[in-house]
């Protein structure tokens, strides 16, 4: 199971949730029920199948009186489950407005100083 804050938005808002079903040798386990549940905040559902590829997706929205604390959620299919807790916070990154910021390189070869560059 992972997460991670939806459209690579900052970490206040909803995030979204991955879950992966997969056999004892690693094959995807699709159409197998999971159920989902947070101790705090809004799930987009709260049980579903896995896909083809052995995955169900959903997101979790918030609480409306929230107070920093982690929330847990967890999924849980046959008699496993997984779980992992989140924290609507907000952060200086955000990655769908960072920039890669790359500075320039001489070109290969010999500059005046005689000096090889790579």
């Amino acid at each position: 199971m992972m997460a991670a804050p939806a459209y690579g938005g900052p970490g206040n808002g909803p995030w979204q949730l991955a879950v992966a079903a997969v056999d004892l040798n690693g094959n995807p386990i699709s159409g197998l029920l999971v159920s989902l549940d947070a101790s705090e905040g809004t799930l987009s559902q709260g049980q579903g199948t896995t896909d083809i590829r052995g995955t169900l997706t959903a997101s979790i929205s918030p609480p409306n009186l929230y107070s920093g604390e982690a929330v847990v959620v967890s999924a849980t299919a046959d008699n496993q489950t997984a779980a992992i807790n989140i924290v609507f916070a907000s952060s200086e990154f955000n990655p769908a407005l960072s920039r890669v910021r790359r500075e320039p390189r001489p070109l290969a070869g010999t500059p005046s100083n005689g000096t090889p560059v790579l």
